[in-house]
């Protein structure tokens, strides 16, 4: 949003816009609390500081057991919280899926996610990314392989997604579907990104319109900047 579109909303909305995500929409955080109630999250606490949220504590797999850190900025849910191991168990670097500036665990592909994930609750969050990441880490330590195979790391993962999700390797297809999906609007006239020379109405409507309604603008931006840099 650009700054002469914030400076003409109205003293009410840009004040609403500064509230905490749990403020704006309290349905978020009884849904968080809700997924702690679970008897396998029993160790798990949350914690409210300073209009920042987070959860702290234990999260079991088989085999073994992690200390946990769950951070939601304050744009959540249209970012993934971020999950930390925070003993010093699993070593910051991304050969073990790990970011080494700032320890946060790549539970899973956040476009991958937002695309294919079965419902947007926390509940499910906790369940799939976050429990089969912490049991591949215990999994690689016993047997040095991980038990669902793996993507590359970070950017070269989310490459790797793209390919498969949108059936095509030709990174100028890549860059176009994204544009797609991080405009406001598009038009059915406007060619399809596929290549194919058909205008979209005429092509692939029904995909461009899924990826829009299921991925967040600004993941895609953040994706097409990516691709942009890479020839």
């Amino acid at each position: 949003m650009s700054p002469s579109n914030t400076s003409q909303q109205s003293p009410g909305v840009r004040s609403r816009l500064k509230l905490p995500w749990y403020e704006r929409n309290p349905a978020l955080l009884e849904d968080v609390e809700r997924a702690l109630r679970e008897p396998e999250y029993k160790w798990l606490h949350l914690h409210i500081e300073e209009g920042r949220v987070r959860i702290r504590g234990t999260i079991p797999v088989p085999g073994g057991r992690y200390r946990i850190e769950i951070l939601f900025l304050n744009d959540y849910p249209d970012t993934l919280p971020q999950v930390r191991e925070i003993a010093g168990r699993i070593p910051h670097i991304s050969d073990r899926h790990v970011n080494a500036n700032d320890g946060t665990a790549c539970v899973c592909i956040p476009d991958e996610w937002f695309l294919q994930r079965p419902d947007p609750t926390f509940l499910t969050f906790l369940r799939i990314p976050v429990y089969n990441f912490f049991l591949s880490q215990n999994t690689f330590e016993l047997t040095k392989e991980w038990p669902f195979g793996q993507r590359r790391h970070a950017n070269e993962g989310i490459l790797d997604f793209y390919q498969e999700c949108l059936g095509t390797k030709d990174l100028t297809a890549i860059k176009k579907y994204l544009e797609y999906v991080s405009l406001d609007k598009i038009k059915g006239h406007w060619d399809c990104p596929c290549g194919s020379g058909k205008r979209i109405r005429n092509c692939h409507r029904q995909q461009i319109a899924d990826l829009r309604k299921k991925l967040p603008p600004h993941i895609a931006s953040n994706a097409l900047k990516y691709f942009s840099s890479v020839s």
